[in-house]
């Protein structure tokens, strides 16, 4: 009960209370050789964490709501050598946000802020895609059409300062490039973004395939309108453009009865990207538009049944790989950033490592009803943007946070099976099976103290309807 929250305070440090729940309307149609499908969405979202070491009257709690609409509508048609799909999409999101309360030796260092309403996000879209089927569905062409418009409203106080005039903010900037009275308080996007692709089998066990994409994604809420009111460590920046990105994609597959492999190469180019840095000369952490982004790579997938190809046929042994590599990722800047102007630079984020894979070996036994699957999952060195690592006219390109394996393992035992309705089965998990230390960003505790979960396993019972 949150009107308990101060006495709760008494007996915990942190009392956490969260309420969600969530609405959905679906109706699906067909007829002949048309399909429909009509869907609503209601749902609310709102968590409130009170920390504190002492009772105090009045506190705030850190707060975040999040109310959501959401309505789509659609309808096919499948022909015998084409098939079209046409459709609507509506969303509109409103969140909230406040600050908690900072408690010091019984008194309030930090007042906090009280949730408040802070933006509001819609978004209406239609769209038209379909593929044509040729030469027996040896040649398919694809292609779609979609257009979005978009609108972001900051539903706070109005034309606040987004950091450029108040002291304390992180954003500084020129307070005269900007009359007060011109500062937005909504912004609207819309595009058409086409996309077209085309798969070819010259041979029964091989697909050709390549497709183009062109996206667009306006800045999000916080992008454009976040400010001192939040703690989201930067400002927004309310004239923000809407990234572009041209997405190419080019790979094979191969499929036989016991084999496939799978590999693709991909490249995109973005005009507009949004980011988040630091600018060590200014002295500003904010979100602005570089001029362009582009990021290659390639991924490899593999997966195969060795005891089928061996003659074996009441077990199968799975042996699997998955590989994901960037060759780059690179940013290029027009303004702003004055220590690297005109010229590409190494991007790579303290999320985004340049390889990650997952392989293993996955065991299944249909006449006793059990599978296992024994995972390795990668996640290969971080290389921290030059724009993080630039530090007075200097940066290391060369330093990255070191990569690591995680080991888990899983099995899944049939016990007993009632027939139409469902059967039951038992779950049991390890994860994190060398209780290996790591987190997916800095590893040094002195600045990232937050690490996952060590070695856990986990046991139940799992009905399936």
């Amino acid at each position: 009960d949150p009107t308990d929250i101060n006495a709760a305070l008494y007996a915990s440090d942190t009392v956490a209370y969260r309420h969600n729940f969530n609405h959905t309307l679906n109706y699906d149609g067909s007829y002949d050789k048309w399909d429909w499908n009509l869907s609503f969405t209601y749902g609310e979202n709102l968590n409130e964490v009170y920390q504190s070491n002492e009772h105090m009257p009045g506190v705030y709690p850190m707060a975040s709501s999040f109310d959501r609409t959401l309505g789509q509508a659609s309808v096919t048609y499948s022909g015998d050598i084409f098939t079209i799909t046409g459709g609507v999409d509506y969303l509109n999101y409103i969140t909230g946000e406040g600050a908690s309360t900072s408690v010091s030796n019984g008194q309030i260092a930090n007042p906090g802020k009280p949730l408040i309403t802070t933006v509001e996000f819609e978004n209406l879209a239609g769209y038209l895609v379909g593929n044509v089927r040729l030469l027996e569905e040896k040649l398919i062409f694809s292609g779609g059409l979609r257009y979005d418009y978009y609108k972001v409203s900051d539903r706070r106080f109005g034309a606040e300062d987004y950091g450029f005039t108040q002291p304390s903010s992180r954003l500084k900037s020129d307070p005269t490039k900007y009359g007060y009275d011109r500062f937005a308080t909504s912004q609207t996007y819309s595009r058409l973004s086409p996309s077209l692709g085309v798969s070819y089998l010259p041979l029964e066990f091989l697909k050709l395939r390549a497709n183009w994409t062109h996206s667009f994604r306006p800045p999000s809420p916080r992008e454009l309108f976040s400010s001192w009111y939040e703690s989201y460590g930067f400002s927004g920046y309310p004239w923000n453009k809407a990234e572009n990105t041209d997405s190419y994609e080019f790979g094979f597959d191969l499929n036989d009865k016991y084999f496939s492999f799978s590999a693709t190469y991909f490249f995109s180019h973005t005009k507009d990207y949004v980011y988040q840095h630091e600018d060590p000369i200014q002295d500003i952490r904010r979100v602005r538009n570089t001029d362009k982004q582009r990021r290659s790579g390639i991924e490899v997938s593999f997966n195969g049944n060795v005891a089928g190809a061996l003659g074996y046929t009441n077990i199968e042994v799975r042996p699997y790989f998955y590989l994901s590599y960037l060759f780059k990722t690179e940013e290029l800047y027009r303004e702003g950033r004055q220590d690297i102007l005109g010229r590409w630079v190494n991007t790579y984020s303290s999320w985004i490592p340049k390889s990650t894979a997952n392989y293993g070996l996955l065991v299944r036994v249909p006449s006793i009803k059990l599978t296992t699957n024994l995972n390795f999952s990668y996640w290969g060195n971080v290389y921290p943007s030059t724009v993080t690592l630039f530090t007075q006219g200097a940066y290391n390109p060369d330093l990255s946070y070191p990569s690591f394996t995680i080991v888990n393992f899983s099995l899944r035992k049939g016990l007993i099976d009632f027939g139409d309705k469902g059967n039951l089965e038992l779950k049991l998990d390890a994860t994190n099976i060398f209780d290996k230390l790591y987190n997916y960003g800095d590893p040094n505790p002195a600045t990232n103290p937050i690490y996952m979960p060590g070695r856990s396993f986990y046991a139940g019972l799992v009905y399936n309807f």
